[in-house]
């Protein structure tokens, strides 16, 4: 497996390298680069399987690479703030890493990477999955590992601008990743946004209820404490999805 660093500064990339030989996974750093300008200019004629990228660079954030090309390669961004999360999440991004990066956290983002898009093969971008959409979910807490199948996925929400995974015996994990994120990589025959907050999955619900103006109430297994209502601009949708 190959991969590229993008970070400014020289020491923090070498350390990072290191850390990368210590993982104990099979991976090679192509190139370390260091400014948005020569970051655009390397990945618009070249490819790689997975990239480091630091949010703030010589040049600029490394968020206005995408304004000029096109990324599909995952990326685990490194970073001293943890305030670029949500952003981070919508440009590719599968894991966040506070510096100094400890090890351990390296080898979870690591071994996330691998249950994503790896393959008996080789590792692959996003565009040469054999299958767009996600089986399971590998979940961290603390220094545990939890991978969670997407049959035992209840739902996704917001709370807080923090996402949450409900699982169907009722165990709340912490996701890194975004709705809008989710809603690409979750298979839609089983799962739909029915608003803002809520993604749920089909075989979840165990009520539904007409409300007022075409909206639809429904309650799902485990239950939760806010209401789960089907927005008016995804109610007609929602009733189609229901009848797959």
């Amino acid at each position: 497996m190959n991969c590229i660093i993008i970070e400014d500064e020289i020491h923090v990339a070498r350390h990072l390298s290191y850390l990368l030989e210590l993982s104990g996974m099979d991976i090679t750093v192509d190139r370390i680069i260091g400014s948005v300008s020569e970051s655009i200019s390397w990945l618009s004629t070249h490819q790689t399987d997975l990239i480091f990228m630091d949010v703030q660079l010589e040049d600029g954030s490394s968020f206005t690479i995408f304004d000029h090309i096109q990324i599909d390669t995952p990326i685990i961004f490194t970073t001293s703030y943890d305030i670029f999360a949500i952003e981070a999440f919508k440009r590719n991004g599968i894991a966040y890493l506070l510096k100094p990066i400890d090890l351990e956290d390296l080898q979870a983002a690591l071994l996330k990477f691998k249950k994503w898009f790896g393959n008996a093969d080789s590792y692959s971008n996003l565009a040469a999955l054999s299958s767009p959409f996600q089986k399971r979910f590998l979940i961290q807490l603390s220094s545990t590992l939890h991978s969670i199948d997407a049959a035992d996925v209840s739902f996704f929400y917001v709370q807080n601008k923090q996402v949450f995974l409900m699982s169907k015996d009722g165990q709340k994990f912490p996701f890194d990743s975004t709705l809008e994120l989710l809603e690409k990589r979750l298979h839609p025959d089983s799962f739909f946004r029915i608003n803002r907050q809520f993604i749920v999955q089909r075989d979840a619900i165990t009520e539904m209820h007409n409300e007022t103006r075409g909206r639809v109430k429904i309650i799902t297994e485990p239950t939760f404490k806010d209401e789960m209502i089907v927005s008016i601009d995804r109610a007609i949708d929602f009733k189609k999805w229901l009848n797959i």
